[in-house]
């Protein structure tokens, strides 16, 4: 099997934070985690970003889904980044080794609320549950760079789709070990994920939604897709890979699932990529979905009180998908935008 260069090709110094933005136009940072319970009994997802002026203090915002379709939702703002290490208010990612190893915490109330209830209107206040998650997560694959794998992705990249990833971007697959405390209720256990790292302008409102999976499998071998829908026939960013044994393959998105409605779970959909071992079909279903609106400069954080009913707006699903490769089974990301107007409810 070929060696392994966890960094892919990446400088260590790209892992951690900007501890002073610059005051530029649309400027952002934001590291983000998603953990996806290998049972499938839940999808976790932590996003902490940098403040328009207001550079000692950092936005932090997530939720976690259950079976039953239960959502905690949570969402604030707090100091404490520094060297390798970012916190909001009560969420901290820390770099114990870049692209080999990352911990992080969470530790507050939510609100405990419903998929329905997020797709069906605005969320305002109501119950709250006491939420202690921790994690510690040992990555799974080499990061992948936006624009690195496609010479066709990386010329997208100096128009439109820079824009809209929002600068120098990359994700990384992992596996974890983590403790969830759900009032007073703990469960240790094993879990895949993904986590993104994002540092540059940003404005998503020239976009059209977007269509992004990816995961690991129990055996190592791993796939990640991102592309736009076309304005006008024009070509748009589109990239893909597939990682085995140690080797990342470029491949060609021949099918993937734009988002289309608001169903919470059990939406089947398949993964079709062509590379150079032919072509691979991955078929999947969601298992737990969260529902958010995309303002012109990214996540709208108003989503709380407002829901997903906004004329105009881009809806952004953000959902835990069961994946199955050739009989082999795991969980992973699904994530899609699309117009309010466009969406079946």
């Amino acid at each position: 099997m070929t060696a392994v260069d966890w960094s892919g090709g990446l400088d260590a110094s790209s892992e951690f934070p900007v501890v002073d933005p610059p005051d530029v136009p649309d400027f952002g940072e934001n590291h983000a985690f998603w953990l996806f319970g290998d049972a499938g009994h839940f999808v976790a997802h932590f996003h902490i970003e940098t403040i328009p002026g207001v550079p000692g203090s950092r936005r932090e915002l997530g939720e976690i889904v259950l079976k039953g379709d239960r959502v905690l939702l949570f969402q604030g703002e707090g100091p404490g980044t520094h060297a390798n290490t970012v916190c909001g208010a009560n969420i901290r990612f820390r770099c114990e080794e870049p692209f080999v190893r990352w911990t992080g915490s969470f530790r507050a109330t939510a609100r405990d609320t419903s998929a329905k209830e997020l797709a069906s209107g605005p969320v305002t206040d109501g119950p709250r549950a006491r939420v202690d998650l921790s994690f510690d997560a040992r990555m799974a694959a080499p990061p992948w760079q936006q624009g690195s794998v496609s010479k066709d992705a990386s010329s997208h990249m100096k128009k439109d789709a820079g824009r809209w990833v929002g600068g120098f971007r990359y994700e990384q697959l992992f596996r974890a070990r983590v403790s969830l405390c759900v009032d007073g209720e703990t469960q240790h256990c094993d879990a895949t994920g993904l986590r993104t790292h994002r540092c540059g302008p940003r404005n998503v409102g020239t976009m059209l939604g977007h269509s992004w999976q990816t995961a690991v499998f129990p055996s190592g071998r791993a796939f990640g897709a991102m592309r736009y829908p076309a304005r006008e026939g024009a070509p748009t960013f589109s990239e893909a890979f597939l990682f085995q044994e140690g080797r990342r393959l470029p491949a060609r998105i021949l099918e993937s699932p734009w988002l289309v409605g608001l169903q919470s779970r059990e939406e089947p959909f398949s993964i079709v990529l062509e590379s150079e071992i032919g072509t691979t079909r991955i078929d999947a279903e969601t298992i737990g979905s969260v529902f958010h609106t995309l303002a012109g400069s990214g996540l709208d954080l108003a989503w709380i009180r407002r829901g997903v009913h906004r004329g105009g707006d881009l809806v952004l699903a953000q959902a835990g998908a069961r994946y199955t490769w050739d009989g082999e089974t795991t969980h992973g990301l699904l994530e899609r935008s699309g117009p309010v107007s466009k969406l079946v409810r």
